[in-house]
């Protein structure tokens, strides 16, 4: 049935995924067996047997084989600004992280601004509605002051008379400034 041939390809082929997949293994695996880790000037994380070079600072060393673990060190000693120019001369500080107090204040101050902005916009609107009646009303009071037909107006005490010439052009004057301002 079959041929001592296949039977060869099958163990060669067997071993060679044996081989690929420990190989494969060992070269994911090596970070997990550096004995150093630190950070350099340029801010990348660097894991290896071997001691750091000298002019990598104390502060920037994360692990090391005594402590076989982190240093005592904490991330905002790693990411802080260089305290010289020498230091890190290129690199630029990533931010510490924000404890939740700090992001709660940051919400509530972005609530509050968005607060302001919604009340300011509907002051706005508000605001454009009256001046669109005010130029309707405008609109409508220089169609009736130009069309000739008798305008009576009402003073303070309630008494009723009627516009004439004069105070009819006037009172259209007033109006057209009031239309002018709508455009």
């Amino acid at each position: 049935m079959f041929s001592l041939g296949n039977k060869m390809e099958n163990k060669l082929v067997r071993r060679t995924a044996i081989f690929s997949t420990a190989l494969l293994t060992l070269f994911l695996s090596a970070p997990v067996f550096a004995q150093y880790v630190w950070i350099d000037a340029n801010n990348v994380r660097h894991y290896s047997d071997k001691a750091p070079p000298s002019s990598i600072p104390d502060s920037r060393i994360l692990k090391t084989p005594q402590s076989s673990g982190k240093t005592g060190v904490s991330y905002e000693t790693v990411t802080k600004a260089p305290e010289s120019k020498d230091e890190a001369p290129h690199a630029a500080a990533p931010r510490t992280p924000q404890t939740l107090a700090d992001m709660n204040a940051g919400y509530q101050k972005r609530k509050m601004e968005q607060a302001e902005k919604d009340k300011k916009a509907e002051q706005e609107a508000k605001a454009a509605e009256d001046r669109a009646k005010t130029c309707e009303t405008a609109r409508i009071h220089q169609k009736t002051l130009e069309s000739g037909i008798r305008v009576g107006q009402t003073d303070k005490n309630g008494n009723r008379s009627i516009l004439n010439d004069e105070e009819r052009a006037r009172e259209l004057q007033e109006v057209r400034r009031i239309i002018d301002k709508c455009k």
